[in-house]
């Protein structure tokens, strides 16, 4: 019997100890790690050169992003705080372009951008008593960042067939999203995520030193192909996490907590 009520009473103090940490002045710092997929994207391209006029394009666009999270408990609840991440981005799109000599040409292109992205998030716990380990949240972040990257395109229309490699350059992007997501401790200190998600991002580039090979009759020509691009791009996400929650105790708090509980 004695051993028990003593395991009860650490399993108890063990679970007090964990709410605990989602309190007040509490520090928040971690990682996250987190994929994106989206369904739907709106590709405006305005030919700055070259044989092109316009251009309609459907996409998808996979993510990768990998950075920390510092943030302070200014509640019981709200965790306030700033991210940096490194991003890659993957976008395969198929689309058809009108020429200025109005033949429609079905295109394909695979794009990928490298960039660093800093912003603010905001996360809301929800918890009414110490009785589990999961605690779910509600966060909201936005991120503004820059980079570079590459594209290829390869196309053909019924009287030709075309390729082209460039150059992507002075990225500019920012994204805002929410998510609803859950922390499993595994200790007082240590937690992970896992959360789903929506995010949108706009996205402005230079695509320079877009070299377009055309053959046509078994005679192939060059010509350079500069653009400007804007893309709008909305979908779901998931992201994965593992966070430390640090908080400065005086040598009474931790008889304190359990008076105070």
């Amino acid at each position: 019997m004695k051993k028990l009520i003593t395991l009860a009473l650490f399993t108890l103090g063990f679970i007090i100890t964990v709410k605990a940490q989602l309190s007040k002045g509490t520090v928040f710092v971690g990682t996250t790690i987190g994929t994106s997929s989206y369904a739907s994207e709106s590709d405006n391209l305005d030919y700055t050169s070259g044989t092109n006029i316009n251009r309609d394009t459907k996409s998808k666009t996979y993510a990768f992003s990998v950075g920390p999270l510092v943030g302070v408990f200014v509640t019981n609840h709200l965790v306030i705080g700033g991210t940096i991440n490194y991003s890659i981005t993957h976008r395969k799109s198929n689309a058809i372009t009108q020429s200025t000599v109005n033949v429609p040409t079905t295109a394909f292109t695979n794009t990928t951008t490298y960039t660093v992205n800093v912003g603010p998030f905001a996360r809301y716990y929800f918890y009414n008593k110490p009785t589990s380990r999961n605690a779910i949240y509600l966060q909201v972040n936005a991120t503004a960042g820059t980079g570079n990257g590459t594209t290829t395109n390869s196309g053909v229309n019924v009287n030709s067939s075309y390729t082209t490699d460039g150059q992507v350059s002075n990225i500019t992007n920012w994204n805002a999203g929410t998510s609803l997501g859950l922390t499993h401790f595994f200790s007082h200190t240590v937690g992970m995520d896992v959360a789903f998600g929506y995010t949108y991002t706009s996205s402005k580039s230079d695509n320079n030193n877009n070299t377009t090979t055309t053959t046509n009759g078994g005679i192939a020509t060059s010509v350079l192909n500069n653009y400007n691009e804007t893309t709008l791009t909305n979908g779901l996400s998931f992201g994965v996490g593992f966070h430390w929650y640090f908080k400065h105790r005086q040598p009474t708090e931790k008889v304190k907590v359990y008076l105070e509980y």
